[in-house]
C-alpha cells in the first residue's frame, strides 16, 4: 500500500491524464458521488477531471474545483492503509464541506 501512496503523490505533481493517479481520481470521486445518489455517469465524472466542466443537462450542478482540492488533500495527508474508518472519515469530510452549506 506504501507504494501506490508514494506513486499516487509522485504522479500528483505532474498532473498526468491517464494512467493509475488518473483512474484513482476518477474512481473515487465517481463512488463518493454515487454514494451521494448523484445522476452522474462514470464518464462525466472523468469529463469533470479532464476539463474542468461538465454538460449536466439539466441537473444540478457540481462542485468541481472543490472535488479536486478534495483528491488532493486525500494524497497529501495519506500515510497509511485505506483502513474502512480512514475512508468514513475523508468521505464525511467531503460531504460536510461541499454537500451541507
Amino acid at each position: 500500500m506504501n507504494r501506490l501512496l508514494t506513486n499516487l503523490k509522485e504522479k500528483n505533481q505532474t498532473k498526468p491524464k491517464g494512467g493509475l493517479y488518473h483512474k484513482t481520481q476518477v474512481n473515487l470521486t465517481y463512488n463518493f458521488n454515487k454514494i451521494e445518489n448523484s445522476k452522474l455517469a462514470e464518464v462525466q465524472t472523468r469529463y469533470i477531471f479532464e476539463t474542468h466542466t461538465i454538460d449536466l443537462k439539466g441537473l444540478e450542478a457540481v462542485l468541481v474545483d472543490d472535488i479536486v482540492k478534495k483528491f488532493h488533500r486525500i494524497l497529501k495527508t495519506g500515510t497509511s492503509d485505506a483502513t474502512k474508518e480512514r475512508i468514513k472519515y475523508f468521505y464525511a469530510d467531503l460531504v460536510d464541506e461541499n454537500f451541507v452549506k
